[in-house]
């Protein structure tokens, strides 16, 4: 490489961690919004930066009323076309909504996939139906993503053993067994 590639290359690199010690600053001038950012990280694979473009691209979920809502303007809900008995198409994922949720939220999936066992689960289940890699990452992808929301508007942790847990209350037996049924 040249010696003017290089020298642009040191700028952007200069610059880009600028911009995020900026964004670092900004959030923990903001003690309510720092504390809310670090529970929702307690998440695999969702990060400061990934939780900084949700709050910024969606104004930190004010108008959104719920998870379909939230899921219809990231563009990640499916779409289908069909008019009677004459026309059906399959299901398509419409990214008809904002594409840098969408964006910000593929690596933090990939990441999700690979670490996280009832994503690893959940991506290989899909892959398996349908034969489609990137068919089955939107859909982590739309799950992240809510899991994000959900996270967010209760203002809690992440919780490893909240799926077991509910399906113990709902069988109504202890926390104990239901986890012996996991493993």
């Amino acid at each position: 490489m040249g010696k003017r590639l290089k020298g642009r290359i040191r700028f952007l690199t200069k610059q880009i961690l600028e911009v995020e010690a900026d964004l670092r600053s900004l959030i923990k001038a903001e003690k309510g919004l720092k504390e809310r950012i670090d529970r929702v990280c307690t998440a695999p694979g969702i990060g400061w930066l990934t939780m900084a473009v949700l709050l910024a691209e969606t104004n930190g979920f004010h108008q959104v009323r719920n998870q379909r809502q939230l899921t219809k303007y990231a563009g990640l809900d499916v779409e289908k076309q069909d008019s009677g008995t004459s026309v059906y198409k399959p299901g398509r994922l419409s990214k008809k909504g904002n594409r840098h949720i969408r964006k910000a939220l593929y690596m933090p999936t990939l990441s999700r996939i690979r670490s996280e066992a009832s994503s690893k689960a959940f991506f290989k289940r899909l892959v398996s139906k349908h034969g489609v890699k990137m068919k089955a990452v939107a859909a982590v992808q739309r799950k992240t993503l809510v899991l994000a929301y959900t996270l967010w508007k209760n203002n809690t942790a992440y919780d490893t053993q909240y799926q077991a847990a509910a399906k113990a209350e709902q069988r109504g037996q202890p926390l104990e067994a239901a986890l012996n049924e996991l493993a």
